[in-house]
């Protein structure tokens, strides 16, 4: 699924950039090589940031391997 569909990124990248440290959109866009353009797919960029980075995290709050 698309999640900003400007720039053709998926949750797929999303969570291939969180894997590799991204912590917030820009990073996600910088991780994929693009820019933001309109801006409408912050929010949902941030949502898909947070559940892919909290299921990283076991319940002891470390990070899982």
């Amino acid at each position: 699924m698309y999640v900003c569909v400007c720039r053709g990124i998926s949750d797929n990248h999303v969570k291939e950039a969180v894997n590799d440290g991204a912590q917030t959109p820009k990073c996600v866009f910088r991780s994929c090589g693009k820019k933001p353009k309109c801006g409408k797919c912050i929010s949902h960029l941030s949502d898909h940031i947070e559940a892919h980075a909290g299921a990283r995290i076991s319940p002891m709050g470390v990070a899982a391997e």
